[in-house]
């Protein structure tokens, strides 16, 4: 079941709605809350581990998004990456000519398909090896708290789509 923003026609059982302050939106927790995130990025980007390894956050990102499938098209790796379809050409081109992903064209609909290579799969397992215990150590036992999180940023990110049951914008 997907996290959505709550639907304030539908009604909440007595012991369950939200009362006072506690149902108030605080714009400067939202806004702190962005401005984490930022930073977070920025540091991560910066690690050491992307220097060392000739691949960047964003690379990083999309060869990890594009090993869990078989193949996937431009536009959904673009989507699942909040990138635009000009810097989705630029990281694919750079992935491709590293021979970390190999590129190809659908016949139909010309749509491009990114499919992670063995040395891809070799590049994404060197960098976890580097990670992963950066990150552990960070969350020193609280890999619940990255889960929660995870899920909060999910259901955040429909901030700018429709309402479901909504019509999209084209």
């Amino acid at each position: 079941m997907q996290a959505r923003f709550w639907d304030r026609s539908r009604k909440l059982p007595p012991d369950k709605t939200p009362s006072g302050d506690a149902a108030e939106v605080s714009m400067a927790e939202f806004t702190q809350l962005l401005a984490a995130m930022s930073r977070l990025l920025q540091q991560v980007s910066v690690l050491p581990v992307f220097k060392s390894t000739g691949i960047g956050l964003t690379e990083w990102v999309a060869l990890s998004v594009a090993d869990g499938k078989t193949g996937i098209s431009g536009k959904a790796l673009s989507k699942a990456l909040g990138i635009s379809g000009k810097r989705f050409n630029e990281v694919s081109a750079a992935l491709s000519a590293a021979g970390l992903v190999r590129l190809s064209r659908t016949s139909e609909k010309q749509q491009t398909i990114v499919k992670v290579t063995e040395s891809g799969k070799a590049k994404i397992a060197e960098i976890n090896a580097l990670v992963h215990p950066l990150l552990a150590s960070l969350l020193g036992g609280k890999q619940r708290s990255m889960t929660s999180a995870s899920k909060t940023i999910r259901m955040m990110t429909r901030l700018g789509q429709p309402a479901s049951g909504g019509e999209k914008s084209r």
